[in-house]
């Protein structure tokens, strides 16, 4: 008997759909690099003008799967952060 998976809560990448989304992928990644340090999802949020309901949840999609993709870190502080950015900082110091 093999055992059930249970479902992932991170979306698939190829789930999300470029037409009906308001946050893109590459608005987020120019947002964080811009920042140059770790930032909330709050921060995000605000840095990006996402307001509405449908806005959070397409935001926290891409978060969810750029996370497991490895695009990014989450660190102990709840922020996101750029892999480039994280490995530059621990050279630096």
């Amino acid at each position: 008997m093999s055992k059930k998976k249970k479902p992932s809560n991170f979306p698939k990448p190829e789930t999300l759909h470029l037409d009906d989304e308001f946050v893109t992928k590459t608005q987020l990644l120019q947002f964080l690099a811009k920042q140059k340090r770790p930032q909330g999802w709050v921060n995000i949020a605000e840095g990006l003008a996402v307001q509405s309901k449908r806005e959070k949840k397409s935001l926290s999609g891409h978060l969810s799967a750029m996370l497991k993709s490895g695009e990014l870190l989450f660190n102990r502080k709840e922020q996101y952060c750029l892999v480039q950015q994280s490995m530059l900082m621990a050279l630096v110091s």
